[in-house]
């Protein structure tokens, strides 16, 4: 290979002879004892030293000669081939590639491999005069590429065919061009030798002029990840059906190549070619410089614009780079053969480089990726610039200051937001809006799912890649001219905000499952496409209307019934949301509703057996005065609706016996802005109730209704709480007490007109709705300081709340701004206190002073056993206690939160409410601690009457450690006897009274000296 090569050992003085793996060397010199160079002799590139010395023969010295690499072979056009006399194996898959660059189209032929002879099955390859690349099997049609390989220039091309499919692709530069074509006749391939670069068997022969490079035949139908693997790798994409593969590295590029004939195939299968007619030296007919390589990329810098550096062989003969097509500027002239360092053109942040040299247009090399990963953690502006990926974090909020190209994913997590600004996210990256996530949208097309060609292809998302959108996430439109909200919003969103200044147009029907808010001027259009405020165990969807933008068109809001106190059929209380619903909207229901009409029931003098009964009323509180039954005096104003045609008027509210578990609709104009409501108070001892309704398609906050926006009205307001088909309590709020003031979306609700009052109204403001799903809203910002109690009635399943509290300017009558009546609850368990003129659920005092006595009014359904239980005990003065006292059994309990007292009511008590009998009282409060004897008053039994267990609370006695518990009967005799330790606080024994005969017992219990006895009744 006329190549030198350096021998070091020991003792080489004397070497008369060098062999090379038994072949002498063509010329070798003795340097001194310790080095020989020596000539490798052709063909010898590796294998085994022999040395002729005077002391003897050494051999068994390893040697291998490294080949130039990066070279390709230079076809003259005129008579220069390769021949390869091994044949081609038959097969009915095959797959020819390599790189190509054809310098001249001579003569209409540039032959790439051709079969020696023509038999049926020959292959042969070769380019056109249009220098398009043909595929023919002798005795089928001749099948052209659709693409044109350009002159002067280095492409890999590869023909793929399959006899089995009776299929054919070209592919060039790796890709498939004209899809798969259908090649019929189903021919395999026949055994044969070949030729590269010539077509020998016709007249006249043909020759390929240009160079070539990385030839590899398969006996498989390759794919286009197989073609690209193999583009820029010396190993095999499907090493086991590789037949033949010449990498042209074998001589000296541009060098005396006399001694390099033949072209090794670098697989196992022996298809060596000779090398036939190249001259053999310079670059016309030989061995010459392959095209320069791309090994790497490595940026500088994480931005573009930056330095980039680019590795690889050949690079001094490059004259120019691009990056993606895009021409380097500035380029530098790479310093060395392999290193360049180069800028890239912004926007370009991943695809192929190209570059060109002295020898060839252009150079196609590896992928590169610039990284500059943006996360946004904070509140930002995000400069225009390229991205590999951006990423919006919880907390994070971004704002496009120009348009970006992203190569990478663009995601914006829960609790994040990204802002259009009115610019572009482009580039070959992806889109990803997840759960919980906000968008923010300016452009005019809003959000595209696709290119969006047919919406004129200006929405805000450009990116090549797939583009998610999360039905839990929220969108909002911010710009400055008509926008549309585009066909890749989903169908269900979270939240939904309209900032325009004009007006915003649905381009696809759209649910909201939480806030829908309009705060700027533009307007919210349907155009006939469905909007929905979705409702659910989940939460109910509202409308937030702090701006001058309203919805144009009709929105549907959802209702849905909750089943917690009840779940099935009972009497709930509704409102339409939205103007020009009807009655018949109340079947709507997910359930099969269906409103049931009768109006014979409101003349009828036994309402109640009217058929079929009735289940959707009115309230009109005149027909206490006028109607004539057998109802109470309340209940005479529900009236049935004439027709389902009936139309829901805004802020009217109506008695639906529906069962829990059901969605209603109501689609109309979603109302807002200001109502008033005009009521009357006739002359009936209870009238001046009107049933209304919150008006607007969101929670309404009684506590934010002012005493100007309720003019001669009671401050008290009730909601129904259904607990049977029909049974139910009122919840009652004024004045900060009574628990949640909030009036959920359809929910309605009763006002009365104060005594003394002919009419009086009630106003609706935007105001006073909420703007946020399942805000609880208090009346008082800071910590409520005023004393209160709580007491809870139970039994039979049921539970009814009465509460006390101390206000500035209250009296001990009724007051319109402190107090709340007692509306009777259809369970029959009812519990209030009792004034000279009403029964309370509220009732605030001026204070609560020693002395102070509140008389209960407690009402039980059924004779049994029943509770009253002190549930809030809150900022009473010092010193200062609660008591509940029994009148009928003589017990007074202290209380505190958590005491509880239970009693007995027999059948004949049940008729009628218990007045009298139970007070809650106010005095000092008893130190327990200090005790010095037992007394009646400071121990509690309860309950008594007892059934099953009573408890005994026993305060702490001085100078006693423990208290011992006898249960004596009529004749004296202790049937129940137990004992405990009486710390100062106090103790509670439970004595069980299971087995025991009814009947009266005495109590006797002792604690140091103290002896006391109690009666104690057992039924």
């Amino acid at each position: 290979m006329g190549t030198s090569v350096t021998l070091t050992g020991s003792n080489l003085t004397g070497t008369s002879g060098v062999s090379f793996n038994g072949t002498a060397a063509t010329t070798f010199a003795v340097v001194n004892a310790t080095t020989v160079t020596a000539t490798v002799p052709t063909g010898a590139t590796t294998g085994n030293v022999t040395l002729t010395t005077p002391n003897g023969t050494s051999s068994g010295v390893a040697f291998t000669v490294n080949p130039p690499t990066n070279n390709a072979l230079a076809f003259d056009g005129v008579g220069a081939y390769v021949h390869v006399s091994t044949a081609l194996p038959a097969t009915s898959l095959f797959t020819l590639e390599g790189w190509v660059n054809p310098t001249s189209l001579n003569n209409g032929f540039n032959v790439l491999l051709n079969g020696d002879n023509f038999p049926t099955g020959t292959v042969h390859c070769q380019f056109l005069n249009n220098g398009q690349l043909r595929f023919t099997i002798s005795g089928m049609t001749d099948m052209d590429s659709p693409f044109t390989v350009p002159l002067g220039r280095w492409s890999h091309v590869a023909v793929v065919y399959s006899a089995t499919s009776q299929t054919l692709q070209f592919y060039l530069n790796g890709t498939l061009t004209g899809g798969t074509l259908s090649y019929p006749g189903g021919i395999a391939v026949a055994s044969q030798t070949y030729s590269l670069g010539a077509w020998l068997s016709g007249s006249p022969q043909r020759f390929f002029t240009g160079r070539y490079d990385e030839v590899r035949v398969y006996s498989a139908a390759l794919t286009a990840a197989n073609i690209q693997a193999d583009m820029f790798s010396t190993n095999a994409s499907v090493p086991g059906s590789q037949v033949a593969y010449y990498n042209f590295d074998q001589g000296t590029a541009g060098g005396n190549n006399a001694g390099f004939t033949s072209l090794p195939d670098q697989t196992s299968n022996g298809h060596t070619g000779t090398l036939t007619n190249f001259a053999l030296t310079g670059t016309t007919s030989n061995w010459v410089r392959s095209f320069p390589t791309i090994t790497g990329i490595s940026p500088t810098s994480g931005k573009s614009g930056t330095g980039v550096t680019v590795t690889g062989t050949n690079l001094t003969d490059a004259t120019s780079f691009a990056f993606n097509g895009t021409a380097v500027t500035p380029f530098t002239t790479p310093g060395s053969d392999l290193t360049a360092v180069l800028t890239a053109p912004q926007y370009v942040t991943t695809g192929p480089v190209s570059l060109a040299s002295a020898t060839l247009t252009a150079y196609t090399g590896p992928v590169f990726t610039l990284v500059n990963d943006l996360v946004v953690t904070t509140t930002q502006s995000i400069p225009a610039d390229s991205y590999s990926s951006l990423t919006v974090q919880s907390g994070g909020n971004g704002t496009l200051a120009g348009d970006v190209m992203v190569s990478g994913p663009i995601v914006v997590n829960s609790g994040g937001r990204l802002a259009d600004g009115c610019n572009l996210f482009t580039g070959s990256g992806s889109f990803t809006l997840n759960a919980g996530g906000t968008l923010d949208i300016c452009r005019p097309r809003g959000i595209l799912s696709g290119p969006g060609t047919a919406l004129g292809n200006i929405g805000a998302v450009r990116v090549l890649g797939a583009r998610t959108y999360s039905s839990d996430a929220s969108y909002s439109y911010s710009g400055g001219q008509s926008q549309d909200t585009g066909d890749g919003l989903p169908g269900q969103v979270r939240n939904f905000l309209v900032a325009t200044s004009t007006d915003l147009s649905l381009t696809n029907p759209l649910a909201v499952t939480q806030v829908l808010t309009l705060s700027g001027a533009g307007n919210l259009t349907t155009g006939g496409k469905a909007l929905t405020l979705l409702s659910s165990s989940a939460g109910t969807a509202l409308v937030v209307n702090s701006g001058t933008g309203v919805i144009n068109g009709a929105t549907t809001a959802q209702r849905y019934i909750d089943g917690s106190l009840n779940a099935g059929l009972g009497y709930r209380h509704f409102g339409a949301p939205v103007s020009g619903a009807t009655v018949a909207s109340l079947g709507t229901a997910t359930s099969g509703f269906t409103p049931v009409l009768t109006p014979a029931y409101n003349t009828s003098a036994t309402p109640g057996t009217t058929t079929p009964f009735p289940n959707v009323f009115a309230y009109d509180e005149t027909r206490l005065a006028t109607t004539t039954n057998n109802l109470s005096a309340f209940d005479k104003g529900f009236v049935v609706p004439a027709a389902t045609t009936t139309t829901l008027a805004n802020g009217q509210g109506y008695a639906v016996n529906i069962a829990a578990g059901q969605t209603v609709s109501f689609t109309g104009t979603a109302f807002t802005g200001d109502l008033t409501k005009s009521l009357s108070r006739g002359t009936d001892a209870n009238a001046g109730w009107a049933l209304l309704a919150n008006p607007y398609p969101a929670p309404l906050d009684y506590s934010l209704v002012a005493n100007a926006d309720r003019s001669n009205l009671d401050a008290a307001v009730y909601v129904v709480q259904s607990s049977g088909q029909y049974m139910g309590s009122y919840r009652s709020y004024v004045n900060g007490i009574g628990g949640n003031p909030v009036l959920p979306t359809a929910q309605g609700f009763f006002v009365r007109v104060s005594a003394g009052q002919t009419s009086g109204s009630l106003t609706f403001h935007n105001a006073q709705r909420l703007t946020a799903v399942n805000a609880t809203a208090f009346q008082r910002t800071t910590a409520d300081l005023r004393p209160q109690v709580q007491l809870d009635l139970a039994g039979n399943g049921l539970a009814d709340a009465f509460t006390a509290y101390a206000q500035d300017g209250a009296t001990a009558g009724f007051d319109t701004r402190y107090d709340a009546v007692k509306l009777p609850n259809s369970t029959g368990l009812n519990l209030a206190s009792a004034t000279a003129t009403d029964n309370l659920a509220i009732d605030g005092r001026p204070a609560f002073t020693a002395g102070l006595v509140l008389p209960l009014a407690v009402g039980v359904p059924a004779a049994g056993t029943y509770s009253l239980s002190a549930t809030t005990m809150a900022n009473l003065p010092a010193g200062l206690a609660g008591f509940l006292t029994d009148a009928q059994t003589g017990q007074t309990t202290q209380l505190s939160p958590g005491t509880s007292y239970r009693f007995s009511v027999t059948a004949a008590q049940a008729t009628s409410l218990l007045t009298g009998r139970f007070s809650l009282r106010f005095g000092p409060q008893t130190a327990l601690a200090t005790v010095p004897v037992l007394t009646a008053e400071l121990v509690s039994v309860y309950p008594n009457p007892a059934h099953g267990s009573f408890a005994v609370l026993v305060p702490g006695v001085a100078q006693a450690t423990s208290v011992q518990a006898e249960l004596l009967n009529t004749l004296g005799q202790a049937v129940r006897r137990q004992s405990a330790a009486l710390p100062a606080a106090g103790t509670t024994l439970t004595v069980e009274t299971a087995n025991l005969a009814a009947g009266v017992y005495t109590l006797r219990l002792t604690a140091g000296a103290t002896v006391l006895a109690k009666r104690v009744v057992i039924q």
